[in-house]
């Protein structure tokens, strides 16, 4: 299995959803280049899924990333 790790200076494709510019949004990508988006909400409460199915349209923990964020997670700020 290939091991995963948290890219922090890249950014998340748009195609993504609301995870693209969402504070909580992790990326992770395994050393083959898939890509996951992991939710850092997941971490502290379960109605979060670890990695949610993409693209994500409605979510009640989103949370717009500022650019302190976006360059800590891989997002992108609007």
């Amino acid at each position: 299995m290939t091991a995963r790790a948290e890219r922090p200076g890249e950014r998340l494709p748009a195609r993504v959803g609301l995870c693209a510019a969402c504070r909580h949004a992790r990326r992770v990508q395994t050393d083959k280049g898939a890509l996951f988006v992991r939710c850092a909400l997941s971490t502290h409460d379960p109605v979060y899924a670890r990695y949610p199915r993409l693209p994500v349209v409605s979510c009640l923990g989103y949370s717009v990333a500022d650019d302190a964020d976006a360059e800590r997670s891989g997002t992108e700020p609007d």
